[in-house]
């Protein structure tokens, strides 16, 4: 059976940075066999080396399949003039994850018109979007602001990595080089493709149902996924510290409408471990947040040890 069951569900990198996240996917987590990896750009140099199921050029007219340049305008005219074959492909979907950078032409011009696509057809889109990095320059950062003030307009939840924060998960390290700066962004949203394939696995002891998500996300404005893995007393509770101490995450429980938990392990988690976990929700002062929560086995995790998935909405 698959991870996501019969959802049709669709992975759609936008853009150069969103073709490149595809392509990444596809080598290196193995992620996209159950669900369908699409690449649109307005570069078809680009979008000839993107690794996806389906490639789509949008704009032939307007860029002459030259790209976007810093132009989100361009991004945004290549999109409307391609806007019926996209939609087609889309528009049989029950939940579109998008994946862009946003700062340049196409991912910041498209994504939003895309994700305003999607809502006329009421498909729950998610949007996973990375902002530059100081060093890359102030107007490509002020283009990133402004396309990502647009998404949220449109797309139900969106995850935003700002990669300036990633230098805070470098600290103490040696002086990283530029490529692995970047590579810090990739493992973010490949680690969270992941989390959210989890939290839609069908085959758990306990499961989410897609309505579960569904409630969690649809208009829920931004989300926050992450998941971690811990052994030995407490490991829960140790595992739920190290996913909020990711600089993504938002500083208070409290703030999000919804929680949803994945707890994975070999089959060693008991009925205590997950009443204390409660406990310690409970202790946060959740009385207005909706939690809900899967039980899965898998065969791959050590004797002892537990993986949490955790998806914080509405915040």
């Amino acid at each position: 059976m698959s991870r996501v069951s019969n959802l049709k569900v669709k992975i759609v990198g936008v853009g150069g940075a969103g073709g490149n996240f595809i392509s990444g996917i596809k080598e290196r987590l193995n992620l996209l066999k159950e669900v369908e990896s699409i690449a649109i750009n307005t570069d078809l140099q680009d979008l000839r080396a993107a690794k996806a199921d389906l490639k789509i050029p949008i704009g032939e007219q307007t860029t002459q399949g030259l790209g976007a340049g810093m132009n989100p305008q361009l991004g945004k005219k290549a999109l409307l003039e391609s806007k019926e074959k996209v939609i087609k492909v889309l528009e049989d979907s029950e939940l579109v994850i998008l994946i862009g950078g946003l700062g340049g032409g196409t991912g910041t011009g498209a994504l939003p018109q895309i994700a305003k696509l999607l809502k006329t057809k009421e498909i729950l889109t998610l949007a996973f979007v990375t902002l530059p990095f100081s060093f890359e320059g102030g107007v490509r950062k002020k283009i990133a602001k402004k396309g990502l003030k647009e998404l949220y307009t449109w797309a139900d939840a969106t995850m935003v990595i700002e990669n300036d924060k990633l230098l805070e998960l470098s600290k103490n390290r040696r002086e990283i080089l530029i490529r692995e700066a970047f590579g810090f962004s990739d493992e973010i949203v490949f680690s969270s493709l992941e989390s959210i394939l989890e939290l839609l696995n069908p085959t758990g002891l306990i499961t989410l149902s897609f309505e579960n998500i569904r409630e969690a996300l649809k208009e829920a404005g931004s989300f926050f996924i992450g998941r971690a893995k811990s052994s030995g007393e407490d490991k829960i509770e140790k595992a739920l510290k190290l996913i909020l101490s990711s600089p993504f995450s938002p500083s208070n429980l409290k703030t999000a409408r919804h929680i949803l938990f994945s707890l994975a392990s070999k089959g060693s988690i008991t009925l205590k471990d997950i009443d204390k976990f409660t406990q310690v929700l409970v202790q946060k002062k959740l009385k207005d947040t909706k939690i809900a929560f899967s039980i899965l086995e898998d065969p791959s995790l050590k004797k002892e040890e537990v993986r949490l998935t955790l998806l914080l909405a509405g915040f």
